[in-house]
């Protein structure tokens, strides 16, 4: 960790150049010889991603920032802050620290945190970043997270976010196949801690996660601006009641939180007719749950086809979700065809038999961020086109 990026010159030259291509910046000639190319190069890419990613450390100076893989890989401060609000208590430890964005949000909800991280650079730049944010009560520690954990009976929480990728196996998708494999752990880290919190990929599937983990209490899936994550399971020690999934969509503007009973998922039933006065698209969150019967249900709408996932109402209802007047309803023919080529609107496939990107080339359409074309499959299995308007 080179000090002198720090000095008053450096910091002025990178803000200076904080606009600049990367890959223009590693090849300039620099005016210092005590720091080179390739670790100013580091912070400026650090400055660049954490504007709008982390705002806190873009905002701090004198905070120092690891390769770009490392930023990338991170929690975003919203995310990050999501997370801390599931957790309290005395005692926590993240065994899988990294640059530290998850720790210093988690610092914020208990006594002490033990920030672990066998990283050495990473470590230190973590190490270092938390003094300049002024965040007392973390230990950050050099070493295998879950080895330190052992050293303690008494953790309120342990953090777990496994690397996706395996020595042997290169990137992987399945828990088991993860460092740490926090199957394999469960048992030995509910002797050391009361409650687990385990962050998986958005990718990774619901189905899998509830059948090879144990005393799963809570499943919350997060989206940030529609776009799923992270998944984050929340464990209790001897826990065996019954699951509750959060769907969490960070929005520009509102926030919106639904917690949902397996029992709920399980039992309910869709309701289906023809295309009415409004279509709705659900958020994220809900494609990647999986409750789309529950949907149906909860809000008090049709869904237009059992694999469509898209619902349409008489009266406008609020909901968590894009919102469309229906403009006109066809079906998909060359008639729709003819009428629709080269109109401007945006179009969304679902459930049908052409991509969407297809569709656009074919009817040579202009780009339109209101108006919208959605192709999909109807009640009766016929194909069909709905023209219609966002409502904001």
């Amino acid at each position: 960790m080179n000090k002198y990026l720090l000095s008053k010159e450096v910091i002025e030259y990178l803000r200076q150049h904080e606009s600049s291509n990367p890959n223009d910046f590693a090849l300039k000639k620099h005016p210092f010889e005590i720091v080179n190319a390739k670790e100013l190069t580091q912070q400026l890419v650090g400055i660049q991603k954490a504007k709008k990613k982390l705002p806190t450390w873009y905002n701090t100076t004198g905070i120092l920032f690891p390769p770009k893989l490392n930023i990338e890989q991170t929690s975003s401060e919203k995310t990050a802050a999501y997370k801390a609000s599931l957790v309290s208590g005395s005692k926590m430890i993240d065994i899988t620290g990294g640059f530290g964005i998850d720790s210093y949000f988690f610092s914020k909800q208990v006594e002490s945190l033990t920030h672990c991280e066998l990283n050495q650079e990473i470590h230190e730049l973590a190490a270092y970043n938390f003094q300049v944010l002024g965040s007392e009560n973390i230990i950050s520690k050099c070493t295998d997270g879950v080895e330190f954990m052992k050293f303690s009976n008494d953790w309120d929480w342990v953090y777990i976010d496994p690397s996706r990728r395996s020595y042997a196996k290169g990137k992987v998708f399945l828990l088991e196949d993860c460092l740490p494999n926090v199957v394999d752990l469960m048992d030995t880290i509910f002797d050391h801690a009361q409650n687990i919190l385990i962050k998986t990929a958005p990718i990774y599937d619901i189905t899998e996660g509830l059948r090879v983990l144990k005393h799963i209490k809570e499943v919350h899936i997060v989206a940030l601006d529609n776009e799923v994550k992270e998944l984050l399971w929340l464990l209790e020690k001897d826990f065996e009641g019954e699951v509750t999934f959060v769907c969490t969509s960070i929005e520009k503007k509102k926030t919106y939180t639904y917690r949902i009973p397996f029992s709920e998922i399980e039992t309910s039933r869709a309701s289906f007719s023809t295309a009415a006065s409004y279509l709705y698209e659900p958020f994220a969150v809900f494609m990647k749950l999986g409750g789309f019967a529950w949907v149906s249900s909860y809000f008090k709408l049709n869904k237009l086809h059992s694999m469509s996932h898209l619902y349409t109402s008489s009266e406008r209802v609020d909901f968590p979700g894009k919102t469309f007047e229906v403009n006109e309803v066809l079906p998909y023919n060359k008639a729709a065809i003819k009428k629709f080529s080269k109109e401007s609107a945006s179009v969304v496939t679902r459930n049908f038999k052409i991509k969407a990107n297809e569709l656009r080339k074919k009817l040579k359409l202009k780009e339109d961020d209101q108006r919208f074309l959605f192709f999909t499959t109807g009640i009766d299995g016929k194909q069909l086109v709905i023209d219609c308007q966002r409502i904001n």
